[in-house]
């Protein structure tokens, strides 16, 4: 039995769930064929080294499994024809692998992914409690403060009284001006001379 290693690379815009079907089928190529799968690698969308048919991403996946020959030419012929399947490529890593090597091999990527989701599941709840701790920090912050003062704002009257009218100083200087000329426009009554009296009397006399 050899150990090899697939690298295949999917549709990048494809839902996760036709994704992990497509890898099941592929697993289950290998297994039928009395391969042994020691792990399999979800890389994950990744830029491609190169545009292929104006792609520029694609979802990569790695088979790491012991077998004959026989599942190489069988899995790459169903690559071959799979539009899903951008590119692929299989590398042979040890010429033999025994079964007790490859248990060996499961034995410890299994405990590997078991510290890895007890790593994620204790970050996951210190996530939580830090936030928790956040949220009843801020409650107590805001149960203890000072409520916030009012501020008095003074109404502004918008009334404002017209101005006072002053008397047109102009106008009353020119009615007093008319008055004086008016005044100055009066003729005295001439009074009758005092020979005019005489000599009428005279007249008066000889008569």
């Amino acid at each position: 039995m050899r150990r090899y290693e697939t690298i295949f690379i999917t549709l990048a815009d494809m839902p996760a769930e036709e994704t992990e079907a497509l890898i099941e089928r592929y697993k289950s190529i290998v297994t039928s064929l009395e391969g042994s799968m020691i792990k399999i690698e979800k890389w994950g969308k990744r830029k491609l080294a190169y545009p292929i048919e104006k792609r520029k991403e694609g979802f990569y996946v790695l088979f790491d499994f012991g077998g004959e020959s026989k599942i190489i030419s069988e899995i790459e012929r169903n690559f071959k024809i799979d539009d899903k399947i951008v590119r692929f490529q299989t590398v042979k890593i040890a010429d033999s692998i025994s079964q007790e090597e490859i248990e060996k091999e499961l034995a410890e990527s299994k405990k590997k992914a078991e510290e890895e989701a007890r790593r994620r599941e204790e970050a996951e709840a210190r996530r939580k409690e830090e936030a928790e701790t956040r949220k009843r920090e801020a409650a107590a912050a805001a149960a203890v403060a000072p409520p916030p003062e009012e501020k008095v704002v003074e109404e502004v009257s918008t009334d404002v009284p017209p101005p006072e009218e002053k008397p047109d100083e102009s106008v009353d200087g020119e009615a007093e001006q008319v008055e004086e000329k008016e005044e100055e426009g009066k003729v005295a009554p001439e009074a009758e001379p005092a020979e005019a009296e005489v000599e009428v009397e005279k007249k008066e006399g000889e008569e």
